[in-house]
């Protein structure tokens, strides 16, 4: 199993140097994991925690042992089908050796806080929300460019998030939650026009023509909540939104309230778990033929719009969301305390703020059934996938059901995450199934700093 390994040197602003360099066998695999860790850490100690400074006059240069992790797939297709892909059985994470040969991924993996966009001609997108920059790379991973920095004006980017490709032609980046701002970027980073939305921006959707969709959360206005029981309810409102970005006009074609759900602690302040926990969010996909799909996570209904806003179809999942038992209730508090307690262990007011949490009756955030599903996205192909809610809280959720465009069962199948720690999150999207493979981006198992990797995995089917 071959591994490939590069050394490269990184100035505070930019790589100036990379030289090419190979090992063999698992041990060098760890070995290169172990002196990152180290690289990281001395970063993190003289300029702070995966940032470098721009502007400064001196250029202080750090070594960086970067990781390519590759396993050969057996049976590589170059030209695959989708719902065959499903068919056959689990889609297995095994990562294409012949992508991203000489990249120093360390110099700008240093943490997940990112998203990805994959056109059809296999150019990646890769939006980082920490450095406020969008990455590109061609089809061989091969990084050719990064723009965006952090600010407000055009070309600016603050906190971006959900790039997607809109008609080949443009990037579609939003800023998360709080800039009500929209950039378009041609395919070549050259900034194209900054879009201001009426509402805060969540998730958006490039569609096709000159619409895309976005979601906004607002919680109501003027309302302090009920407070009941140690539980406070606060309405939010959740809106699906078309937006026009030749004339800005936008419109709003789904609303939906919500109670978002705040533990009251004794000693004072609250905790929300979010509102996914009973199917509060809301999940929106482009369909084969450039229109919007929108469906909530406990109904298995899924409908469809179209560039005017007019409901144009739906289809049904063959699934039915379920009430939360007294058992999943328990292991879902368990879960969620434990986390915490490792995450505070050295602050003892937050330790004392979860005494106040360990006590609280639970059940009070499960008023209403599950989720059926956890994520839903659309492959190259238009095919949708849902992402099924694990049995055991905490759990990765790797299990999924694909549906072809028109609506029909094409398998229910699983994610085989390989040498990959891989974890779906609606906030960050980091997998991608593209027209050349699933483009993911994921630690290895085993590494406790959990450094991201970008691979490619092009399918395997079994050989007729």
């Amino acid at each position: 199993m071959p591994v490939f390994g590069l050394i490269g040197t990184v100035t505070s602003d930019h790589i100036v140097r990379d030289e090419g360099a190979s090992l063999d066998g698992l041990g060098g695999v760890l070995c290169q994991i172990s002196a990152f860790r180290e690289v990281r850490m001395a970063i993190n100690t003289s300029v702070g925690p995966g940032v470098f400074p721009s502007g400064e006059k001196t250029m202080k240069k750090i070594p960086l042992i970067c990781l390519c992790f590759f396993l050969f797939a057996p049976a590589l297709s170059a030209e695959f089908r989708w719902a065959d892909v499903y068919k056959a059985g689990p889609v297995k994470l095994i990562p294409d050796p012949s992508f991203g040969k000489g990249i120093v991924w360390g110099s700008f993996l240093f943490e997940s806080f990112k998203d990805l966009a994959v056109a059809d001609d296999g150019t990646i997108f890769m939006a980082n929300s920490r450095e406020n920059t969008i990455h590109k790379f061609d089809p061989s991973g091969k990084k050719v460019l990064t723009f965006g920095q952090k600010g407000q004006g055009p070309g600016d980017l603050e906190n971006p998030n959900c790039p997607s490709v809109l008609d080949g032609k443009y990037l579609v980046v939003g800023e998360y939650a709080t800039n009500r701002r929209i950039s378009l970027f041609g395919l070549d980073g050259r900034f194209h026009k900054l879009l201001k939305a009426e509402r805060p921006v969540y998730d958006v959707a490039a569609l096709g023509g000159t619409k895309i969709a976005y979601v906004s959360r607002q919680f109501e206005q003027g309302d302090a909540g009920q407070k009941t029981a140690g539980v406070m309810l606060i309405p939010m409102t959740i809106r699906v939104v078309l937006k026009d970005i030749e004339t800005g006009a936008e419109q709003v074609i789904l609303t939906r309230t919500v109670q978002q759900k705040f533990i009251q602690i004794n000693r004072g302040g609250t905790i929300s778990f979010g509102d996914n926990i009973t199917g509060g969010g809301l999940f929106l996909a482009r369909t084969a033929d450039g229109r919007l799909a929108v469906a909530v996570p406990n109904s298995p209904q899924v409908e469809f719009f179209d560039g005017a806003g007019r409901r144009v179809g739906s289809f049904a999942m063959a699934k039915t969301a379920q009430p939360a038992t007294s058992d999943f209730i328990a292991r879902y508090k368990k879960d969620q305390v434990e986390g915490m307690r490792k995450q505070w262990e050295k602050i003892p007011t937050l330790l004392n703020a979860l005494k106040d949490i360990e006590g609280y009756d639970f059940s009070k955030f499960f008023d209403e059934p599950l989720p059926i599903f956890t994520d839903m996205m659309t492959d190259a192909d238009g095919n949708f996938l849902f992402f099924l809610r694990p049995e055991n809280p905490g759990e990765p959720g790797l299990e999924f059901c694909a549906y072809s465009p028109g609506g029909e069962l094409i398998a229910e199948t699983r994610l085989d995450p390989g040498p990959f720690k891989v974890s779906l999150d609606q906030r960050f999207r980091r997998l991608r199934f593209g027209k050349g493979g699933v483009i993911g981006l994921a630690p290895l198992k085993g590494d406790a700093d959990e450094l991201p990797v970008l691979f490619r995995v092009v399918p395997s089917l079994p050989r007729s």
